[in-house]
């Protein structure tokens, strides 16, 4: 499944793929907790509370501890601050761990 998270904004149209759009930190957790997203697209402006930055955290937690297979994560946002902490934790995730 890809996932496009965002409150406003519609999920591009593509002629080979689709996207199932969440507009909420609850709803897109919801579809990452199920283990069925390959792709998700962050925006980092959510409404009030959450925001793409927390998802991504969850994303990072959940992929540490074993609950799911890191996704590859794309970040849409036109917030350049928001943009730039979600890509932090895009690198880290991509970041090889040695030992």
């Amino acid at each position: 499944m890809n996932l496009w998270v965002d409150d406003v904004r519609k999920p591009p149209e593509h002629q080979f793929e689709s996207f199932v759009w969440a507009k909420s930190y609850n709803e897109a957790i919801g579809y990452l907790a199920s283990g069925l997203v390959k792709t998700i697209s962050l925006d980092h402006d959510l409404g009030l509370c959450k925001t793409g930055y927390d998802i991504a955290c969850w994303i990072e937690r959940a992929v540490i501890n074993g609950d799911i297979v890191c996704p590859t994560i794309n970040c849409h946002s036109m917030n350049p601050v928001g943009r730039q902490k979600i890509q932090v934790v895009i690198d880290r995730l991509m970041t090889p761990i040695e030992g």
